[in-house]
């Protein structure tokens, strides 16, 4: 399989009276090379990753905070992004911050 080099939007095509059904999406992206890669309905244990993301996020997130307006949730949202990404070691990346892979760094702790 070839993987091509993107950098940029891609113009993903509309329709006027609604979004474009499964197969045309399908035919769009084979005539352009591109790999559609998405979960199956009902089977989340195809991106666990994602999804254990999204059990935190409900977790810690909107589980615990009442957002009153659309600035007290950005600014919670922004508090809990930083905590996630910067002082919170993951194990999944052997203990190490995201922030370290985000910057390019190649340091991994033992775990």
């Amino acid at each position: 399989m070839c993987v091509k080099s993107w950098s940029g939007r891609l113009k993903w095509p509309r329709k006027s009276d609604s979004r474009l059904s499964a197969e045309e999406e399908e035919d769009w992206a084979y005539q352009r090379g591109v790999v559609l890669d998405v979960s199956r309905p009902g089977e989340p244990t195809d991106n666990t990753f994602s999804e254990n993301f999204n059990g935190k996020f409900h977790a810690e997130y909107l589980n615990a905070h009442w957002f009153t307006s659309l600035y007290s949730a950005q600014s919670k949202m922004e508090k809990w992004s930083r905590d996630f990404n910067v002082v919170r070691p993951h194990c999944a990346i052997w203990n190490n911050l995201p922030i370290l892979l985000m910057n390019g760094s190649e340091e991994r702790k033992a775990l």
